[in-house]
């Protein structure tokens, strides 16, 4: 029963280790390497798939939409 438990409590605390977001200026080398390092471009290229996200409902495309349809 014991097992169970510090089995159950060692799996939360890696799964919480695992999920936490990595600041791209903490990264070890930034400050003596700085912007052009290799491990700060690939953290900033993740962080900006995340947060790419178009605004396609807007008032013009559904008004050219309607126009074509038409």
């Amino acid at each position: 029963m014991k097992q169970i438990y510090f089995i159950g409590i060692l799996l939360m605390f890696t799964s919480l280790n695992l999920s936490a977001e990595v600041e791209c200026k903490k990264l070890p080398g930034f400050k003596k390497i700085g912007k052009d390092s290799i491990e700060y471009t690939k953290c900033v290229a993740k962080k900006g798939k995340k947060s790419l996200k178009l605004n396609t409902d807007s008032k013009l495309t559904d008004w050219i939409k309607k126009k074509l349809n038409k």
